[in-house]
């Protein structure tokens, strides 16, 4: 035992995995080791979990799965550990926990515990893998609501059926009051399971059914017992459902909560006065028919505390009472409220409001401001257009919103306190979100322009998210026939129609808004990591989906965001561009070199990180962009493998090296990073891959240690005088020449470029286990390159880290350049590998992984040979060619025993990576 856990310590990952299986297969025969004092097992094993081999971590899941089986009572102490793992990096990894999270939650009835599990598999319902989403969804209808099918229809156990469904009750509220992000994960939870075309829809609405039912009891029944939610959880909660499905709650149960929309005393009814009147502007719409007595007393109650709404408060409010006064036939007194507030905001147009906080004249203007976004939001006044003509005679009366705005846009002017300029701009953009057409005109055009252009980031989010809002109705509003099923248009054809395809006078808004602003929404969304930005991301991806611009406007800031630390950024722009990739890949394999170097620049100015991976564990940066590449065809991986590499080269007397460090030189180092890491799918793209490299270190490579061997040759380091230049000699003869320290930074960037690619080179070979075999075993042969690679056992890339840190710190001193330089000749000089195969073997494999039918019949190897300019000859420099000529060698491959020493025993480059 003791051995094999040591294993488990050890720094190969094959090994430790090996471990953890045997370990499994001792733990099947002798489950009594679990019982052992003496030796730290369960620890050993928790340590395995934060592994950076995620096979590792995967098998370490396992083994811990089948400790707690022959264990359960082990579940109390361990869950909370293994709950982490559900947001692992690996995809597989985080289906295993899942799996294991709902064992432990079916084993057992503590409901913290269960609330634990249920919200970490609640936070993988927005998973980037599609699998992991679906996981959870089925997980959650098997534990939450399949059980509870059958006790929906029982009669004959009425008290059974009531605990039941307490107690699950319980457990939904405690799991929504976990944070903003579980309620709203948990309504697209009960969206997706009511669908009509979900499996089992009709049994999961009657559940739902009875938990609101049951729900409301507890809100009425008002229970302190100690473990029970408040009221207010419960109806929180009950907002979630009533959002989710409107149509899951009654009349009657409408009626009972009237008496907390009443009674808005303090700031500790306010929760529980949020949540009834967000429940009633949801489902009020829904309700075929109800009592007029009971909405004139909410009508009441809701304009007697008016004044006391927060601004929150007051949307859901406005759209309460317009929904109240569509069906009692009766928005008089709405009206005259509004046109009261707009008269008052006219008065105060001259009014000097400061930048006091305690200015009471701002705090006015505030309130109705408020009240007046809420409002005109909501409510269409046009045909109650003479009680505002009596207030404003000068207005010509056509429309409610123009008098509106106008009204509102001298508080917008810069002259203003910057929190009154914001809180009507937000007004603004509420209206135009009901009356799009407004955004046409011409003042308000420029008032947006002009925030987009000035540096104020919160006049920035204020704008961004009215437009953001515009465009989710814009997207509602076009997908809403889709809810109509195809097959039923003969039925359903002018409903269909009316919904999505019925021209409208705000068509059109939304496509001039994206043409006029996109340039301005993609700076500030590659500006920053924050709100901001990701208001921006969603703009971005909505103009996308409603194809507002052409794919290629967007496509290259779409590759960059997906490079974002911030979640929510990296994934809208994956699905979009996952999206965009289905439907337009020939536009996008034109687009992919300009947007890899726009990640480039991203990670540079933004990110302030232009590393191309992610250490512990280790993993590319673009890894998003190429799962994109992934779902379409070879040819087009291997084209946008090729280009990263052509990008990379350069031509040595154009090398821009005034910066410190060079930009090309940090654009090289992030493009072969993310190359390293890459997860690919075949073994053709590797060898494509890797034979554009060697040909690209082959070709640029040569000139670059030509001209180190001719100005670089017997470097002598300064002079005893103290002179700022590198004193070198010919070696053939005593005259000195100088170099200077521009010239020198020159070629040490240039070799620098170049040993970065061929690191990468060096280090995917061995990754991948392409590596060149001395005695011909385990060749990859032409058939093999269809196959789907295997990564090697043993290697990570924490040594290759290393030697990209080491190559780009030869910038640091006049030694570190010279030895770069030096070792790069050296590696351009010396074939350090003993070919195996022909050149045309060689040839012919990069040919077919390339997709050519036929090999070269040139006879040169383009293969994965080391870059020299012979056949694995030893490379003429620049000395030996004042040296007495050597006599023509013969034709034909030399034999390994007559090769010289340095050639055929020199290191193998791969010797590093052992």
């Amino acid at each position: 035992m003791n051995t094999l856990l040591n294993s488990l310590t050890s720094e190969s990952a094959s090994l430790k995995n090996r471990g953890l299986k045997s370990v499994t297969q001792l733990l099947d025969s002798n489950e009594s080791i679990l019982d052992r004092k003496d030796i730290p097992i369960l620890q050993t094993f928790f340590r395995c979990l934060s592994d950076n081999s995620s096979l590792v971590r995967d098998s370490a899941l396992n083994l811990i799965g089948k400790c707690l089986l022959k264990r359960p009572g082990m579940d109390r102490n361990i869950y909370s550990r293994l709950i982490p793992r559900a947001g692992d990096s690996a995809a597989s990894v985080r289906k295993r926990c899942i799996k294991l999270l709902k064992e432990i939650y079916l084993r057992n009835e503590d409901q913290d515990m269960r609330s634990s599990i249920a919200e970490a598999l609640l936070q993988r319902m927005t998973d980037t893998e599609e699998s992991v989403c679906e996981l959870c969804r089925q997980t959650f209808e098997e534990i939450w609501f399949t059980p509870y099918i059958g006790l929906t229809s029982v009669q004959d156990l009425p008290a059974q059926k009531k605990v039941a469904f307490e107690n699950h009750a319980v457990l939904v509220v405690k799991t929504a009051q976990r944070g903003n992000s579980a309620s709203h994960t948990l309504e697209s939870l009960v969206k997706s399971l009511l669908v009509s075309t979900a499996k089992n829809s009709a049994a999961m609405l009657n559940v739902c059914k009875e938990l609101v039912a049951t729900m409301v009891d507890a809100v009425i029944e008002n229970s302190t017992n100690a473990g029970r939610p408040s009221p207010a959880d419960y109806l929180q909660t009950l907002t979630v459902f009533a959002k989710a499905r409107p149509k899951l709650f009654s009349a009657k149960q409408l009626e009972v909560m009237q008496p907390y929309i009443q009674n808005l005393q303090t700031n500790d009814d306010r929760p529980v006065f949020r949540a009834v009147l967000v429940i009633y502007r949801w489902v009020f719409p829904y309700l075929s028919s109800m009592q007029h007595d009971f909405l004139k007393a909410v009508h009441t109650a809701l304009l007697e505390n008016l004044s006391k709404l927060t601004k929150m408060d007051l949307d859901e409010a406005a759209l309460c009472l317009w929904t109240i006064d569509s069906v009692i036939k009766n928005t008089t007194k709405l009206a005259r409220m509004a046109s009261s507030v707009l008269q008052q905001l006219h008065s105060l147009h001259n009014a000097n409001l400061g930048e006091e906080p305690q200015n009471k004249m701002a705090q006015k203007v505030s309130r109705l401001l408020n009240i007046a976004g809420s409002f005109f939001h909501v409510c269409d006044f046009d045909e109650e257009n003479g009680l505002f003509k009596e207030r404003f005679p000068q207005w010509d009366g056509k429309s409610v919103a123009t008098l509106v705005i106008n009204v509102i846009r001298p508080y917008v002017a810069s002259k203003q306190p910057l929190a009154i300029r914001d809180l009507s701009l937000e007004t603004i953009c509420k209206i135009c979100r009901s009356w799009p057409k407004q955004y046409l005109r011409p003042d308000i055009s420029n008032i947006v322009e002009g925030v987009f252009r000035s540096p104020d980031r919160r006049l920035q989010l204020t704008a961004l998210s009215g437009i953001k809002e515009l465009f989710v109705e814009e997207e509602k509003r076009s997908e809403s026939g889709a809810e109509i099923a195809v097959g039923e248009g003969i039925v359903n054809g002018a409903e269909r129609l009316g919904k999505s395809l019925q021209a409208n006078e705000n068509d059109g808004v939304a496509t001039t808004i994206a043409q006029q602003l996109l340039q301005y929404i993609l700076r500030i969304a590659l500006a920053s990591q924050d709100e901001l930005a990701t208001t921006a991301a969603q703009i971005v991806a909505s103009v996308n989906r409603q194809g507002l611009v052409h794919p290629k406007e967007t496509g290259v800031a779409l590759v960059a965001l997906e490079t974002s630390p911030t979640h929510a950024i990296a994934t809208i722009a994956f699905q979009e561009h996952r999206n965009l990739n289905l439907k337009h890949e020939s536009v996008f394999d034109k687009e992919y070199v300009k947007a890899v170097y726009e990640a480039f620049l991203y990670q540079r100015d933004t990110v302030k990180n232009v590393r191309g991976a992610t250490p512990q564990p280790h993993a590319s940066k673009l890894r998003l962009t190429f799962e994109v590449l992934k779902l379409g065809n070879g040819k087009g991986r291997k084209k946008f493998l090729a280009n990263m590499v052509s990008r990379i080269n350069f031509d040595l007397n154009k090398l821009d090296i005034s910066s410190d460090p060079p930009v090309h030189l940090m654009f090289a180092r992030f493009s072969v990073e993310n190359l390293a890491f890459f997860d690919y799918s075949r073994v053709d793209e590797i060898l494509h891959l890797l034979d554009c490299m060697e040909k690209t270190v082959a070709t640029t490579g040569t000139g670059i240690a030509h001209a180190i061997e001719t100005d670089m040759q017997r470097v002598q380091l300064g002079s005893q005088s103290g002179e700022n230049e590198i004193q070198v000699q010919n070696a053939a003869g005593p005259t000195n020449t100088s170099i200077t320290d521009q010239r020198l930074r020159q070629l040490t960037v240039g070799s620098m470029i170049l040993s970065l690619i061929w690191e990468t080179r060096t280090f995917i070979r061995r990754l991948w286990g392409l590596q060149k075999q001395r005695d011909g075993k385990n060749k990859t042969s032409i058939k093999d390159l269809n196959k789907a690679p295997t990564k090697a056992q043993g290697v990570s890339g924490d040594r290759y880290w290393e030697k990209t840190s080491e190559i780009m710190a030869s910038l640091d001193s006049r030694e570190a350049m010279v030895e770069q330089c030096r070792a790069f000749a050296k590696l351009l000089s010396i074939d350090d590998e003993v070919k195996v195969a022909s050149d045309d073997e060689e040839a012919d494999l990069a040919k077919a992984a390339a997709g050519y039918e036929t090999p070269s019949d040139d006879g040169n190897s383009n293969g994965s040979a080391p870059p020299s300019t012979g056949k694995g000859r030893k490379r003429k420099g620049s000395a030996s060619l004042l040296a007495t000529p050597s006599k023509p060698k013969k034709r034909g491959r030399p034999s390994v025993s007559k090769r010289k020493s340095g050639s055929a025993v020199a290191g193998d480059e791969d010797a590093d990576w052992d």
